[in-house]
């Protein structure tokens, strides 16, 4: 997808912008922490989270583990931190265990579940056991920020490499934050 957008980015000569994240110290603080159950509703949960706060022509991917993309066609430098901002602050603020007890309060009473609403709901369950020992659950990601055309990138591949080195700025800062391709300097 990233190809196409690219693609019509240069033969129109309009931005891109592609925002990678990372959930912050997702394996130590979440899967080691709670179990794999809680950190696979953690991807469920903030994968919804950036489709609800996405453009219709923003598309949003995994790109790998606990790694996400999000390519902003149309959207220059100003507009994608902005965007990203917002991601990361709703993010920061998301309550998982109560959003999991609430989920589960919609289930409460039901007496005839097919077996996808079993299987959910046991689910639910297992992550609202694992989270009444510690509710505290805090969720935060890290963000690089690449765009088209204000480098001299002018390939998917190359916007991704620069976008990356920008999201590991952003962790080697102390994470919680997104740094964009300008604050590279002479890395």
């Amino acid at each position: 997808r990233l190809d196409e957008e690219m693609e019509g980015a240069l033969r129109y000569n309009r931005p891109l912008a592609l925002v990678l994240d990372d959930i912050d110290h997702f394996k130590e603080a979440i899967n080691d922490t709670y179990g794999h159950h809680v950190g696979d509703e953690v991807l469920r949960r903030l994968s919804d989270i950036k489709q609800r706060k996405k453009r219709l022509p923003d598309s949003v991917y995994r790109k790998s583990g606990d790694e996400g993309a999000t390519i902003l066609p149309g959207i220059a430098i100003d507009g994608a931190v902005k965007h990203a901002d917002v991601v990361r602050h709703f993010i920061g603020e998301y309550d998982l265990w109560k959003e999991v007890y609430n989920d589960l309060s919609l289930y409460a009473g039901k007496t005839r579940r097919d077996s996808s609403e079993e299987k959910r709901y046991r689910e639910l369950e297992a992550v609202f056991e694992a989270l009444v020992e510690k509710p505290e659950l805090q969720i935060t990601i890290s963000q690089g920020i690449g765009v088209y055309p204000d480098t001299d990138i002018r390939t998917a591949a190359g916007l991704i490499a620069q976008t990356d080195r920008a999201l590991y700025r952003a962790k080697a800062l102390g994470r919680n934050r997104a740094c964009t391709i300008y604050d590279l300097g002479n890395d």
